[in-house]
């Protein structure tokens, strides 16, 4: 069984000056996706036998550094500029073909609307809010439509 953690950025600035992929966290950002990884931790195991790859936008890729910090995973994170995407089929493309199939349990962190798109083709009619998560469950991860959700975290029902 193959376990895969979506993980969408956290709460990021609006600023037209700078390019999309340079925009950052807040501070209220940074305090929720750390809220949301110290929940995480408290439900899973997750060690450096997880694969953490990361969005190279700068608001994905510190939230991916502030979970990876959180469970002590920093030095196995991977960067992954195919995962700059918010198209749900450039995303499935990527998990289908790049992700090494001995790995058991992944975790990524991207953007929407990809995520929600991927977590509700799984019959679902939910909306993937910023810092918050869906942990998928798969036979293998050639067919991401024969998988379950398993659960998912929304960081504004974490007190």
């Amino acid at each position: 069984m193959k376990k895969l953690i979506l993980v969408r950025h956290s709460n990021a600035i609006v600023e037209n000056k700078l390019k999309d992929k340079d925009r950052h966290l807040t501070i209220l950002g940074i305090e929720i996706a750390y809220k949301v990884a110290f929940f995480l931790k408290k439900k899973l195991t997750i060690n450096k036998k997880w694969l953490s790859i990361s969005s190279p936008a700068i608001r994905a890729l510190h939230t991916a550094v502030i979970f990876s910090y959180v469970f002590n995973t920093l030095s196995s994170l991977k960067i992954e500029e195919c995962l700059y995407t918010f198209s749900v089929i450039e995303l499935q493309k990527f998990i289908k073909s790049s992700i090494d199939s001995s790995f058991d349990n992944i975790i990524l962190f991207g953007h929407n609307s990809g995520i929600t798109e991927l977590v509700n083709l799984l019959g679902n009619n939910i909306f993937i809010n910023p810092s918050g998560l869906a942990i998928l469950k798969f036979n293998t991860l050639d067919n991401l439509n024969d998988g379950v959700v398993e659960y998912i975290i929304d960081p504004n029902q974490i007190n």
